[in-house]
């Protein structure tokens, strides 16, 4: 657990709580003051205040100006130690990367982030006002509820969902193309990863036939869509490509994902139709009974991807660029996921829970 933080200007005694990453709470003690005037601090804001800082260097004493009485870490993929100090630079440092969540009986107005080492990664702070700690921390908010209940988003959940399917109702709004003899797309209860229904997908039977579903959906223009969808079923000599094309009226802005599973390949396609090996001989378990699941998540203003996310792997893809070629057909954003076999035998997969988000951080 971190280490007691020392709160200037509060009285000595409990003013707080923290929320450790094992579920422990530990309370936060403040020194008794000396016999000094405190200074008029200021009101806590009203709204929630989000900061996400990357870290690719040290930092010292990185100061961040906000008011509230919660603290709450989310996102946190960093790979070494960061700590955080509460109003003044005498205050002892909480590990921040041992914390879920801090508590406080009065609001504080400054934060001071220190790492002590080069890191690398990111980390989300959410500050709040009026959040309270209950004996369990761990509470149940509206996203884990809706999941709880039956809803599909039960893998990321980030963004806000525009469009869904779990393949419990039918596959007529979908668009299906298959490519050989023997090759089909029809809903089964063979398999699925949540509910009693997936999409079926069998390939041709000879090299680089294949079978396809794909959704269109309005034009999403607010930057940073998401697209995910799970799979099972993964022998080797098949691939799952990924492709959600966007047309804009101007342009057609076409990322591309691959999954190559006799190599356990994970590649991206950039804007000069190179293929970027994100990681090789990641082979996942091809059983039925077991589901994977991606998402992609691409900022369309700037035409490049954001990230890939491959169950518990995640990939930062920023500094790659999508191919935009151009293409006047009416805007829209289509959502293709195609399965194909790389020899000339039958090979067969299932989707499930796919979809479409914007506004992803």
């Amino acid at each position: 657990m971190p280490a007691p933080i020392v709160v200037g200007a509060l009285a000595g005694g409990v003013v707080g709580y923290i929320v450790g990453k094992d579920q422990q709470v530990q309370p936060i003690y403040a020194h008794t003051p000396r016999n000094e005037p405190t200074p008029a601090l200021p009101e806590p804001h009203i709204h929630v205040s989000r900061r996400i800082l990357g870290v690719g260097e040290r930092m010292a004493a990185v100061e961040w100006q906000v008011t509230g009485n919660t603290i709450i870490v989310e996102d946190m993929t960093l790979t070494g130690r960061l700590f955080v100090r509460f109003n003044d630079l005498s205050s002892e440092s909480i590990a921040m990367h041992l914390v879920n969540k801090i508590v406080f009986a009065v609001p504080f107005w400054r934060l001071f982030f220190d790492a002590p080492v080069q890191l690398s990664g990111s980390f989300t702070i959410v500050v709040g006002t009026g959040l309270e700690l209950h004996e369990r921390p761990l509470r149940a908010e509206m996203a884990e509820l809706a999941a709880r209940l039956g809803s599909p988003n039960t893998f990321d959940r980030r963004g806000d969902i525009v469009w869904m399917d779990d393949f419990e109702d039918n596959i007529n709004k979908w668009v299906i193309t298959t490519w050989g003899v023997g090759a089909s797309v029809v809903l089964s209860t063979e398999a699925a990863r949540n509910g009693a229904r997936s999409a079926k997908l069998v390939t041709g039977n000879a090299i680089n036939e294949s079978a396809s579903i794909e959704v269109i959906c309005p034009i999403l223009l607010i930057a940073n869509v998401g697209f995910e969808f799970s799979f099972a079923g993964n022998p080797p000599n098949s691939v799952h490509e990924v492709s959600p094309n966007i047309l804009t009226g101007t342009h057609l802005i076409s990322p591309r994902i691959e999954y190559i599973a006799s190599t356990g390949t994970l590649r991206i396609r950039n804007e000069f139709l190179q293929w970027i090996n994100l990681i090789t001989g990641h082979n996942l378990r091809s059983s039925i009974r077991c589901f994977h699941t991606m998402k992609v998540v691409v900022d369309v203003p700037a035409r490049r991807y954001i990230r890939l996310l491959l169950d518990s792997l995640t990939f930062d893809i920023s500094q790659h660029n999508i191919l935009v070629t151009p293409d006047t057909r009416t805007p829209d954003t289509h959502f293709n996921i195609l399965y194909r076999t790389t020899t000339a035998v039958t090979r067969i997969t299932y989707i499930d829970n796919v979809i479409i988000t914007q506004n992803e951080p």
